[in-house]
């Protein structure tokens, strides 16, 4: 995926904090708030399409998928997104 070790210790170090996953010696569990998390992700995603490297891709490996009745959020996404490409960032600034 590209992700350091140190950008993913923070993320778990987060989602620990919030209360969605706990940790033990055998790993990562999502808890009841992680499970509720993860039920309203899969009710509003739906269709995952891989994408073939292009050029309009960075990696061999690329994911998108459709998000559901967000539309009204489409807009301050793509003023996220002009503004990399116009700092001649190397793709979006999301995941």
């Amino acid at each position: 995926m590209g992700i350091g070790e140190g950008a993913t210790r923070t993320q778990i170090e987060r989602w620990k904090d919030e209360q969605i996953i706990s940790l033990s010696k055998h790993g990562c569990t999502l808890v009841e708030k992680g499970e509720q998390l993860w039920r309203r992700i899969e009710k509003i995603t739906s269709s995952k399409i891989e994408l073939k490297k292009s050029k309009l891709t960075l990696s061999a490996c690329n994911v998108t998928i459709l998000v559901k009745e967000k539309a009204s959020e489409v807009k301050l996404n793509m003023k996220q997104s002009n503004a990399a490409f116009l700092a001649r960032a190397k793709g979006p600034p999301h995941l």
